[in-house]
């Protein structure tokens, strides 16, 4: 029954890498309880935020449109619109860097777990296509020029995190697996028993390693992320406080609210 052990070991190792995305440093950031429910795109002298890809309201050269219709706006209204945008302006650069950090790190550190095990060949296939995944996840979060992409509705989510995409994570992960098998099969075959088993003992030993090692590497360098993440909640309740703000004393925006208390949403 010398299979078993690195099998369960290789399984195991995979999972982890997978399950183990630095994204976790946003949900160790407890005090980061709001969430969007709106895309939001900025762009120089424009905000706009929609649903599933119709705009709802915009924010233009302080100009606030509502459904493409202007609002009339006092001075002091005005001034809090122009808070508003230039706190949105700040905060979507830098939640799309500390998603593309996350995500860079996670497949980095897949990548260096399973591509020694592939060999030359199967390790650049499958670096490639885990270049595709990520950049397929981009289209969640991006900069592209001098314009940023923030999406962060049900739909966006649910449109790059499709069946599609967990179908192509799946097969990865499984040619991953069947390649690290095939390894082994060939070893079999090529070594006497004796020494093939010691050659296994050794294998077992250093994958039941390897898990640790990815979690000590993962904590090293998500630390970074995780003071990026409280310093980026801070300022998502610091949008919330004005947003409200915004929506009192400009009540035609009062249905549309970006920002919302996650633990409070889930009481209600």
């Amino acid at each position: 029954m010398p299979m078993k052990k690195p099998m369960m070991s290789i399984t195991a190792v995979l999972l982890l890498a997978a399950s183990s995305l630095p994204l976790a440093a946003l949900a160790r950031a407890d005090s980061c309880e709001v969430s969007l429910n709106y895309d939001v795109r900025v762009a120089p002298q424009e905000v706009v935020f929609s649903d599933k890809g119709q705009e709802q309201y915009r924010i233009e050269n302080d100009q606030l449109y509502i459904e493409g219709q202007p609002v009339n706006l006092s001075s002091q209204q005005q001034d809090l619109v122009r808070q508003y945008a230039n706190e949105i302006t700040t905060q979507v650069p830098q939640a799309i860097e500390l998603v593309d950090d996350a995500v860079s790190l996670a497949f980095q550190t897949l990548s260096h777990v399973v591509t020694p095990l592939l060999g030359d060949k199967a390790s650049k296939q499958f670096d490639e296509q885990m270049a595709g995944l990520k950049n397929h996840m981009g289209n969640l979060a991006y900069q592209q020029g001098d314009q940023f992409y923030l999406g962060a509705t049900a739909a966006s989510i649910q449109n790059t995190f499709n069946q599609e995409f967990e179908q192509q994570v799946e097969e990865l992960m499984q040619q991953a697996i069947g390649t690290i098998i095939m390894n082994i099969g060939e070893q079999m075959v090529l070594e006497d028993s004796e020494h093939f088993d010691t050659k296994m003992q050794g294998f077992s030993e250093k994958m039941a390693t390897v898990s640790q090692v990815i979690e000590q590497d993962l904590e090293a360098q998500s630390k970074t992320l995780e003071v990026k993440a409280q310093e980026l909640c801070g300022r998502f309740n610091t949008l919330r406080a004005l947003e409200l703000r915004l929506r009192q004393q400009v009540p035609a925006l009062a249905p549309y609210t970006l920002t919302s208390h996650t633990l409070n949403a889930a009481r209600e």
